[in-house]
């Protein structure tokens, strides 16, 4: 089985892309809270509370994660809005 914080980040993908962004937000910030360490579940928080239009939190969020993974280029493009 997977780490329960990789399961809700994938979960929260899922959320993402099918427009249920408070679900997302949730499972991000419970994948972030199992291992604030990993990438995704931050980065995904980040994206759900831009689709909601939280941008200040949005830019906390996908900061914070390109501080664990400072070359990745889907947060760097994230943080371009």
């Amino acid at each position: 089985l997977f780490p329960r914080h990789i399961v809700l980040s994938n979960r929260a993908a899922s959320f993402l892309k099918l427009g249920h962004h408070e679900k997302a937000l949730k499972d991000g910030i419970e994948a972030e809270r199992l291992e604030p360490k990993y990438c995704k579940g931050v980065f995904r928080k980040g994206l759900a509370l831009h689709a909601m239009g939280r941008y200040q939190e949005a830019l906390t969020a996908l900061s914070a994660a390109l501080k664990i993974e400072p070359k990745n280029k889907q947060i760097k493009q994230a943080l371009q809005f």
